[in-house]
Formats: structure tokens, C-alpha cells, sequence
């Protein structure tokens, strides 16, 4: 019932809001709709400079919402240059990442469509950064590409150094180096002009050449000294230690892992709040080689740190998202409060009629709202207690199996003593390529044993050819065996073992209470959220959100009695 309060007090405030926001954009963009392209961006530009990014931003908006496909190409560059810079200022100093790809996408339509060379350069490398924060590496490595080499084409020598530096530090990170090869050895042949961090840049070059040609010493030795020559007013600390986590890569490559650990832990300790989401990759980086190094326990901590650095983040982004939307909110009451007029009056009068008859239609829902809720509350509750049932004898046949492999295990042992023990020995049967009964329930109990195996499931990208590898069968009687047993193909048995391993975690707070389903889904091998929560509802029948409410819900009950 509170929620549903909630709910309908948010609907009315968004009714009131919404009159209220549309008065004031309306006023601005009035304000500003007579003024030059040129006027706009020179503008925002100025603003930019000063810092005023709310300003800026409303400017470039208002700018970039004047294209229109019969102006001249000069006033088309303007408009893509706008909206370039609003994606940048999204990205950098708000951290609306969804806003941000909004406004440079419209601007890659619009230099796209008109052959607008000189600004694709700048366009691309912004997406390709908003595809790293989205650890989506392979397409951002795809957009550095474009942004290399239009830049090359455009001459844009200032973005051509930053793109190839990204490039090449992204290929590095994913230890695809080959994937790059023509990108480093065409900046190797390519005439740039004395500019800041081209020094830098021809290092990370060779660096990368290096590897290339199978010298890691070499790489390391120029990735050290592109360190010494970060020469940009903007962030350098962020340049020195994302230049210096690159050598705990290049060392981890070559399992040189004791030397990885030394340089990856000395970048996290230097690491600061500015630098976080450095020190969240480098912490992922250090679970990466304690678990190469067999020390499972240090692994396991150092990947709850990140994780828990992750969660950290995105909250700050969620945050920092809120806290920017307030601000424009207060710009637009303070205008408000400006504008008294006979116009002003009757927009209200519209509001608080629009807000009389949303507030009848909220009321005359919440019965019909509250109904259905309850209905479904008891559908989940009910499909909660299935799933336990499940999972409780999903555990007792674990348990099960496991005493009957100890038992024979001990058999078979016996059998071999006393065979040992008979004079004479029956001759062995030939062996058979098919596969019989024994060796069928033999190949299933290893399957069930590695569904259970949390570790192993757990690996992205984790294959039936991997399991086949594990258990020392072939990938066709693996299938075949799980088809027939389990009346299901590998990747639904596999979706399910995840899910069975989530559910223990939603319902013990104790020990994962401080990860959010992000961070489950990960752990557990989930390519995303939303893959994670389409695969557990399907074995559910609920989302992980319900789960865990109904989890705690029931252990709340348990603690009151």
C-alpha cells in the first residue's frame, strides 16, 4: 500500500512538473531562437571554457535542435559540432551516458549524411569512450578504428594522437594486439607536427610494435618511458596510471605474474578518487592473476573489492545524474518566479486542471492497482515456495550423488583388490566406440558434478567443448547425454545451474548482501542485467528483484516467530 502511495504522488508531481518544465524551456528556447548557429555555439563554447556546463549544454541542445536537412553545409557543421559537445559534456562532466550517446548519434546522422569529414573523427572517438564504460571493448576498439582513421584523413592531428592511444591501450586491455596491427605500423609511417603528446604516442607505437614482434621487454621498456612523457594539462596523473597498468598487462601476457602483481598493486595504491575507475580495472586486473597464480582466496577478495568499487561508481553516476537534473530543475523554478504574466496564470490554471483530472484517474486505479498486486504477490509467493522445494531437492540429490560416488569409488577398489588376488583373470572385452549404459551414467554424474561447480560455471563464455575437455569426453556424447537426460540443450542446463547459484546468494545477506544484482549476474558468468534477469525468470518464473524481496520477506517471518 505505501508503494502504491508512493507511485500515484509521483504520477501527480510529474503531471505538475511537466506543465512547469515545459513553461520554462519554452521561455529559453524563445529566448535564444532568433540568435545565430554561429551566435549559439560561440556561446556555448564560451560557457564551456568557464565551466557553466549546465548553461553550455542548454545552449548547444538548443543549437543542435535547429538542424534542418535544406540549410547550407557550414550551418550543418555547426549543428553536428553542437551536438558533439553536448554528448561531451554528458559523458565527462555529467555522467548521462544514455543523454550523451542521445546527442552523438544525432550528430553522426548528421555529418554522415552531409560528408561531413572533418567532425567524424571527433564523434567516433566519443562513442568509442562511452563503449569502454560500458566494458563493451570490442565495439569501442571498432569506433577507435573509424575515428584513426578519418582522422588521419581530416588531419585532425590532435584526435588522431588521442584515438591511437585509446586504440592501442584498449587492444592491450584485451590482449588483441593483432587486432590493431595495421592501425600501428600506418601511425608509424604517418607525418605529424610538433604537437603536446606526440612523444607519448610514438612510445605507446613502438610499444605496441613490439608485441607485435613477440618483444615484451622491449613493450615494457617503451610503455615505461611513455610515462615519463605525459606532457597535457588535462589529467596526467590519469594518462601516468593507465600507461602504467598497460606494463602489469604486458607482464601478465608473457606469465610473468610476480612482476604483474608488484606493478598492478603499486597503481592501485597510487590510485585516487579522480583515478577510481582506473583502480576498479586494475583491482579486477590483480583478481585476474592471483587466480593465474592458484591463490583462489586472494582472487575472490580482490574481485569483491572491484566489484564493490563497481557498485560504488555506478551509484556515483546515478547520483551525480540526480544531482545535475536538480540543478536544472532550480534554473527553471527561478525563471518562473520571473515570469508574471496573464499567460503564466492560465498555463497554471491548466495545470491544476490536468492535475484534478489525473489525480480522479490515479484514484479510481489504485483499487483495481491494489487488486492486482496482491494477486501477483501471492502468484510470486507461491512460485518462491516451488523454487525452494526445488532447490532443496536439487541439494539433497547433490548430496546424494556425492555419497554414492564415494561408495563407488570404495567398490571399485575392492573389485581391483581381489582381482589382484585371483590367480587367473577373465580377458577384458574390446573396447566399443559407442557408449554403454555404465559409461552413460558415468559421463551424466560428471556433468551434474561440474554443474554444481560454481567456478566453473561461472567463466564467461564457459562452452560445451570446455565442459567436454574437463569431464575427458567429446562435445557430441556431452550433448547427447544432456539432451537425453536432461530434455534440454547445454545452454539451458547451464542458465539453470547459474540461477540455482544466484538464488543462494539473493537469499543470504550475510555473506552478499552488500553486491546488487549487477554484480551477481556478473560473478556468475551473465553477459548483462538484463540477460541475467530474462534467463531467471524463465526458470523462476520471477525476476532476481522479486526473489530477493520474497527471500527476505520470509526470513523476516522466521526472525518475528
Amino acid at each position: 500500500m505505501k508503494k502504491t502511495i508512493i507511485l500515484a504522488a509521483a504520477m501527480l508531481a510529474a503531471v505538475v512538473l511537466y506543465v512547469y518544465g515545459k513553461i520554462d524551456y519554452e521561455h529559453i528556447v524563445r529566448q535564444w531562437d532568433d540568435t545565430s548557429l554561429a551566435k549559439l555555439k560561440a556561446e556555448g563554447n564560451a560557457l564551456l571554457q568557464r565551466g557553466q556546463m549546465d548553461s553550455a549544454l542548454i545552449l548547444y541542445t538548443i543549437a543542435g535542435n535547429k538542424y534542418d536537412n535544406d540549410m547550407d553545409d557550414e550551418d550543418k557543421t555547426l549543428c553536428a559540432t553542437a551536438l558533439n559537445n553536448a554528448g561531451y559534456i554528458y559523458t565527462f562532466h555529467l555522467n548521462n551516458y544514455s543523454a550523451a550517446y542521445s546527442s552523438l548519434l544525432k550528430a553522426l546522422h548528421i555529418a554522415e549524411d552531409t560528408g561531413l569529414k572533418d567532425i567524424l573523427p571527433t564523434i567516433y572517438l566519443n562513442i568509442g569512450n562511452i563503449y569502454t564504460t560500458y566494458y563493451d571493448n570490442d565495439t569501442a576498439i571498432k569506433q577507435y578504428k573509424k575515428a584513426f582513421h578519418t582522422s588521419i584523413e581530416a588531419k585532425d592531428w590532435k584526435i588522431l594522437l588521442t584515438t591511437f592511444t585509446n586504440l592501442v591501450g584498449t587492444a592491450i586491455q584485451e590482449k588483441r594486439i593483432k587486432d590493431v596491427r595495421n592501425e600501428v605500423y600506418t601511425f608509424k609511417r604517418t607525418s605529424i607536427p610538433s604537437m603536446p603528446m606526440l612523444a607519448y604516442s610514438r612510445s605507446i607505437g613502438a610499444a605496441a610494435e613490439a608485441l607485435l614482434e613477440g618483444r615484451g621487454d622491449s613493450a615494457v621498456a617503451y610503455i615505461r618511458k611513455a610515462v615519463t612523457q605525459v606532457d597535457t594539462n588535462l589529467k596526467p596523473e590519469r594518462f601516468r596510471l593507465f600507461t602504467e597498468m598497460l606494463v602489469a598487462i604486458i607482464y601478465e601476457g608473457v606469465q610473468r605474474y610476480d612482476e604483474a602483481l608488484a606493478v598492478a598493486m603499486d597503481v592501485e595504491r597510487k590510485s585516487r578518487k579522480e583515478t577510481s575507475d582506473i583502480q576498479e580495472q586494475t583491482r579486477f586486473v590483480i583478481s585476474e592473476l592471483y587466480a593465474k597464480m592458484g591463490k583462489a582466496d586472494s582472487s575472490l577478495w580482490w574481485r569483491k573489492m572491484q566489484m564493490q568499487l563497481r557498485d560504488s561508481l555506478f551509484r556515483d553516476q546515478q547520483y551525480n545524474h540526480i544531482r545535475d537534473l536538480n540543478v536544472a530543475s532550480e534554473v527553471q523554478n527561478a525563471d518562473a518566479k520571473l515570469q508574471r504574466s496573464e499567460s503564466r496564470r492560465r498555463t497554471i490554471t491548466v495545470a491544476l486542471t490536468v492535475t484534478a483530472i489525473a489525480s480522479a484517474v490515479i484514484l479510481a486505479l489504485l483499487i483495481l492497482i491494489l487488486m492486482k498486486n496482491r494477486k501477483l504477490d501471492r502468484q510470486n509467493h507461491d512460485l518462491y515456495r516451488r523454487n525452494s522445494e526445488i532447490m532443496r531437492m536439487n541439494e539433497n540429490e547433490r548430496k546424494m550423488r556425492t555419497s554414492y560416488e564415494r561408495r563407488i569409488t570404495e567398490c571399485e577398489a575392492e573389485i581391483d583388490r581381489l582381482a589382484s588376488q585371483s590367480p587367473e583373470q577373465p580377458p577384458r572385452k574390446a573396447k566399443d566406440d559407442t557408449m554403454d549404459e555404465a559409461a552413460r551414467q558415468n559421463l551424466l554424474e560428471k556433468i551434474a558434478a561440474a554443474m554444481d561447480d560454481v567456478g566453473l560455471i561461472s567463466r564467461n563464455n564457459f562452452s560445451i567443448e570446455q565442459l567436454s575437455k574437463l569431464i575427458g569426453s567429446n562435445s557430441h556424447y556431452v550433448s547427447q547425454v544432456i539432451n537425453e537426460n536432461y530434455g534440454k540443450n547445454f545452454s539451458s542446463v547451464l542458465g539453470e545451474a547459474r540461477v540455482r547459484q544466484a538464488c543462494k546468494r539473493l537469499c543470504d545477506d550475510t555473506v552478499y548482501g552488500n553486491l546488487t544484482i549487477e554484480a551477481i549476474a556478473s560473478e556468475l558468468g551473465f553477459r548483462s542485467r538484463s540477460n541475467f534477469v530474462t534467463v531467471f525468470k524463465k526458470v523462476t518464473g520471477l525476476t532476481p528483484s522479486e526473489y530477493k524481496k520474497i527471500s527476505k520477506e520470509n526470513l523476516s517471518r522466521q526472525v518475528d516467530k
